[in-house]
């Protein structure tokens, strides 16, 4: 197996229970599942997003836009060269929703359709933030997370090994529960429901605290010696990215494990 890395430079999570990064913190080490101060669940606010885009967003994908802005603020190193949008289902309840109006034959609304198409939140964070680098949506079942990082990596290898040195992508990976209408096979819902990463290939020069790296392998079957995280792979990886005391993880998804570990001198913080 090749072993790669990855380093991971800012972050932000939401979800209408919390936003905080001491909200995720105390949530990652199993202290605190309570929602934000107030008890009113969080809602995604994107006043750098024109009203006419905004209305169009749903909660989800508010949330993606709202993560994805929290880090390019935070971000003081060289801006993203390319952004990956990610998410196992997508915009599944407008998908429902037309499927249940052509079974009635009704009319099909225009801007549901078009927001129900897998690029439809990475096309409103390309046109509401005059977005001029390539913009890629992936799904890809419950390995989505680690396969949209491994997209990350694959482009900025590339440009690395044509001449570009210290570029960065921005991975925004987004999901909510299914409609009832639709089975849940694997059951694996996440408390997640958007996270946005700043990621660089390679290993990290600067300073512990700063960034993280991340080694990874992909493998038909984990290592004997390997325990297998359960779960949601949005919460496995933000839970393994916050817990200084874990320094591997293994995550298997369909047909494949991917296995992750800590590089660099103590637990860096990923921070935002």
């Amino acid at each position: 197996m090749h072993t790669d890395y990855l380093t991971f430079h800012h972050w932000a999570a939401f979800s209408p229970d919390r936003k905080e990064l001491g909200e995720w913190v105390a949530w990652a080490l199993g202290q605190s599942r309570a929602s934000g101060s107030s008890g009113v669940p969080y809602k995604a606010e994107l006043p750098g997003v024109p009203a006419m885009l905004r209305r169009r967003l749903s909660g989800m994908g508010k949330a993606a836009l709202w993560c994805a802005g929290q880090v390019l603020d935070a971000n003081t190193g060289p801006a993203p060269v390319t952004r990956i949008f990610c998410s196992q289902h997508g915009e599944v309840s407008r998908t429902v929703a037309l499927l249940k109006d052509l079974a009635e034959q009704s009319p099909l609304s225009p801007a549901s359709f078009s927001l129900s198409v897998h690029n439809a939140i990475g096309g409103i964070h390309s046109i509401a933030g005059d977005v001029e680098q390539p913009v890629t949506a992936i799904a890809a079942g419950p390995d989505s997370p680690f396969s949209a990082l491994l997209e990350a990596w694959s482009q900025l290898k590339f440009r690395q090994l044509n001449g570009g040195c210290s570029e960065r992508a921005l991975c925004v990976i987004y999901d909510d529960a299914l409609p009832e209408d639709v089975a849940d096979p694997e059951n694996r819902r996440g408390d997640v429901q958007a996270i946005a990463l700043l990621v660089s290939c390679g290993e990290s020069q600067q300073k512990a605290g700063d960034a993280l790296t991340l080694s990874f392998t992909l493998a038909d079957d984990p290592g004997a010696d390997e325990a297998v995280a359960e779960g949601a792979a949005i919460d496995t990886l933000l839970k393994f990215l916050l817990d200084n005391t874990s320094r591997n993880m293994a995550f298997r998804g369909d047909g494949r494990t991917w296995s992750w570990g800590k590089h660099g001198g103590g637990a860096p913080q990923v921070h935002s």
